[in-house]
């Protein structure tokens, strides 16, 4: 006698033969599983049934064909004839499944094959044979490459260019600044107030709207100027549990007004807590549990005493803009 189907199967099964989105509600009548019971059966990571919407699935084979990708390569990339593992490009060739080993490109009737290349560092790592498909795009140094998944069950992409001197920078700069502030509402309710890349781009890259013609750049080139994160290799993010996240290994991105700039250049974490007895919130250094003290003009800064005892203020949470300062 065969086993019965799991939880997260039954629901496979169902958004297959549905061939579209479907709400918890909808997948909860079809398979007769509780939606919390639907939501934990299909959240790893590597589950091919992804978050759309609010309370909607669907599964990536239908999803994701059709999404676009921004990539900007590099002079040496050019040169190279490669595209680096990093800014995304890997997440979006995958959609965080796993890495595949080769991706099938098309253009002009043509395939071309990239084959992943990976390094001890893993920001080295990169994607190989590109270089006909660089010369018969016709680059030059500021054109744009767009990515559009045709399959992802086989990790097949076509491919455009999106010229500089053609370039729509309004759009894409209105498409950046979506994309910014959704990672910054995830950021908000993220427990450390920053994530790693690899985890962070799982929360928006099924959820941003990737299929429309003009997508937004990479992420770190959406927020490099956004004076609302943090982000590795250009800052040093400590964490509570003591990491220093250099982007060496793994990069990071954070939320800037929960952290505090320090002399030798670190970003380290403030903790907001809730005061049990009287319901005010306190801020508390990660790395001496000192009380912190939040200024709009300076972020925030160790109290001066132990009597200097400040409630987080109301506008903090609206703040979005903050300057460096050094304590």
């Amino acid at each position: 006698m065969k086993p019965d189907k799991s939880r997260k199967q039954l629901v496979i099964d169902a958004l297959m033969q549905h061939g579209k989105a479907m709400t918890l509600d909808q997948l909860s009548n079809e398979t007769g599983i509780l939606p919390i019971h639907i939501q934990q059966a299909v959240s790893s990571y590597d589950s091919p049934v992804v978050r759309v919407r609010k309370k909607t699935y669907d599964h990536i084979s239908h999803f994701y064909p059709g999404r676009l990708f921004r990539f900007s390569p590099t002079d040496e990339e050019l040169r190279l004839g490669i595209a680096y593992c990093k800014g995304g490009l890997e997440f979006f060739f995958s959609a965080w499944q796993t890495n595949p080993s080769s991706i099938t490109i098309q253009f002009n009737e043509h395939l071309y094959i990239l084959k992943r290349v990976c390094k001890a560092k893993e920001a080295n790592s990169y994607f190989s044979g590109l270089k006909k498909l660089y010369t018969d795009l016709r680059l030059h140094p500021g054109d744009d490459v767009l990515f559009t998944c045709v399959d992802i069950t086989t990790f097949t992409f076509s491919v455009s260019c999106d010229r500089l001197e053609k370039r729509d920078a309004l759009k894409i700069s209105i498409k950046n600044r979506l994309l910014a502030d959704m990672v910054e509402d995830i950021l908000k309710h993220s427990y450390s107030h920053a994530e790693l890349e690899m985890f962070l781009v799982r929360r928006y890259l099924f959820t941003y709207p990737f299929d429309q013609p003009t997508p937004p750049d990479s992420l770190y080139k959406a927020i490099v100027k956004d004076p609302r994160f943090i982000f590795t290799p250009r800052d040093r993010i400590s964490l509570q549990d003591g990491r220093v996240i250099t982007g060496d290994i793994e990069n990071m991105i954070g939320l800037k007004k929960y952290f505090f700039h320090t002399a030798d250049g670190r970003d380290i974490l403030v903790s907001i807590q809730t005061d049990e007895e009287f319901g005010g919130k306190y801020g508390w250094c990660t790395e001496c549990w000192g009380r912190m003290v939040w200024e709009k003009n300076i972020g925030w800064r160790h109290a001066n005493d132990e009597c200097e005892i400040e409630e987080v203020p109301k506008e903090f949470w609206n703040f979005t803009e903050l300057h460096t300062h050094i304590h």
